[in-house]
C-alpha cells in the first residue's frame, strides 16, 4: 500500500507523476510507479529480499520501500493513514 494524499483532479501523485527528491544523489526526478525505472527499482528490492519469481512478497508500506531505495517521501506522505 501506497499511504498518500489524493489530488482531487489528479488523483495519486504516485500514478500522474510527482518531483522526489533522491536522497543519495540530492536531484530532483519526476517519481512515477509507471515508469520503467521506477518498476525495475521495485523488482530489483524484491530480488534483494527473498522474492525469487515464483514466491508472493506482500509489503504494507509502499512508501518505506521507496525511502529505502532512496527517494525522500516526506512530502507525499498522508499522516492519517493506517495499515
Amino acid at each position: 500500500m501506497f499511504c498518500t494524499w489524493d489530488d482531487p483532479i489528479a488523483g495519486s501523485p504516485l500514478l500522474t507523476g510527482v518531483h522526489l527528491k533522491n536522497k543519495e544523489t540530492n536531484d530532483v526526478v519526476n517519481y512515477n510507479l509507471h515508469y520503467p525505472k521506477t518498476i525495475r527499482n521495485f523488482i530489483l528490492y524484491g530480488l534483494n529480499n527473498g522474492w525469487t519469481g515464483h514466491n508472493i512478497i506482500e509489503f504494507q508500506d509502499g512508501l518505506e520501500i521507496m525511502s529505502k531505495i532512496g527517494y525522500d517521501v516526506s512530502r507525499i506522505k498522508y499522516s492519517e493513514c493506517s495499515n
